[in-house]
């Protein structure tokens, strides 16, 4: 064990050794941010004919793991799956994450040797089989500590996390597995899963901070992935330094990132708060009193023109029209070699968005559920559609 003197000297040493590191990227040493599309679980979303509008390359699903493992879904016949192979077989490159959705299941995560966890393998092992040759990276989990129960993120009375155990027990199989990616060589294994890592209560989890120590130490996983949703921009770059002191050389990838935080805080705000949302009220002829929620919740049951739509997120100042530009270039910086940003927004069956709801549908370049595109297209977030297209051309 590795007392107090040597527990300072090595927080030290990663200290000054990740600061080398960002002097190093700051001076430009760095690699070139891919950026794609993520859609999450809905891979029907990656409809042709806007990846070709976005002139899309890069793509990332993810798939729950019991909805197979238990026989509800078929590998062979899942529609979303068939929907990211026809992106694949387009020339999409395909970013592939693991959803071990044990908390959502009530799953207590598999034992080792299990007939859980042999299935659970065997299962990954069959859904990198079905996108051969269309991978790009694999994030062996998606967001660890919302789905895993508490209990597994924690040592057992061996002293064991198990999920942190799991994970490494699926990277040795998945690595011997000898996969490969796009290219023909060993597909990278990615893993992590983080989220929220602003917040102390999650940061200082155990499994967590095991998380971090062995993506740091294991030469088979080739980097961190995790989510930057966040309540400021201000937090991006501290989210990233922070990962950076504990990761200290390996590339990262990042499937998700927003300010739907701050996006949510707003939801209550009156749309007239500001000068800009006055006029924009005015001349649309909405009553003065209206409310962020109020107008989306507008939008959703009638759908307006991509133009009101667009003067209307100008209008609020809590609405960043440069955020995708801005993001992409911190995430660089820190070393995130493939970033994907929300695609479309998700059918919401016309409900509104409830006091508690996080405004996700505010985040995605295709305003599809609350605006009418131009032509018969699908609508887009103009000032997000403009960044995420001129990134793409560096």
């Amino acid at each position: 064990m590795i007392g107090h003197t040597g527990t300072c000297r090595l927080a030290l040493f990663s200290g000054l050794f990740a600061a080398v590191l960002l002097l190093a990227m700051h001076s430009g040493a760095k690699e070139h941010l891919m950026l794609g599309a993520n859609v999450n679980e809905t891979g029907i979303a990656l409809e042709p004919e806007l990846l070709e509008q976005s002139r899309t390359t890069l793509c990332r699903a993810f798939f729950p793991s019991t909805h197979f493992v238990e026989g509800r879904r078929d590998l062979k016949t899942d529609a979303d799956l068939l929907a990211v192979k026809r992106a694949g077989e387009s020339g999409q490159k395909i970013i592939l994450c693991l959803k071990w959705n044990f908390e959502q299941a009530k799953w207590r995560v598999p034992d080792p040797g299990s007939e859980r966890e042999q299935k659970c393998f065997e299962w990954a092992d069959a859904l990198i089989g079905e996108l051969d040759g269309y991978l790009v990276a694999l994030e062996t989990v998606n967001e660890v500590t919302v789905d895993t129960l508490k209990e597994d993120m924690v040592p057992n009375e061996d002293g064991v996390i198990p999920m942190v155990r799991f994970l490494q027990r699926l990277v040795e199989h998945l690595d011997a597995q000898d996969h490969k990616g796009m290219d023909g060589k060993a597909l990278p294994l990615y893993s992590g899963g983080f989220i929220r890592l602003e917040l102390k209560g999650v940061r200082n989890n155990p499994g967590v901070q095991a998380l971090l120590d062995w993506i740091q130490q294991d030469d088979r996983v080739a980097g961190a992935n995790f989510h930057i949703h966040m309540p400021a921009f201000a937090g991006f770059e501290t989210y990233l330094k922070y990962i950076r002191t504990r990761v200290t050389e390996k590339p990262y990838v990042v499937t998700e990132f927003s300010l739907v935080h701050e996006y949510q805080k707003s939801l209550n705000e009156p749309v007239a708060a500001s000068s800009a949302g006055k006029r924009f009220l005015k001349k649309y002829d909405y009553g003065s009193a209206m409310s962020v929620r109020e107008y989306v919740n507008a939008c959703l049951a009638d759908p307006v023109p991509e133009k009101e739509w667009n003067e209307f997120l100008d209008s609020q100042t809590w609405y960043d029209g440069g955020f995708l530009k801005s993001a992409c270039r911190v995430m660089e910086e820190y070393g995130v070699v493939m970033a994907t940003f929300a695609f479309q927004q998700k059918s919401s069956g016309g409900r509104p968005l409830k006091e508690d709801a996080t405004p996700w549908i505010l985040n995605p370049i295709f305003a599809n559920k609350v605006a009418v595109g131009r032509s018969g297209r699908s609508a887009i977030a103009e000032n997000f559609m403009k960044d995420y297209l001129n990134w793409q051309k560096r």
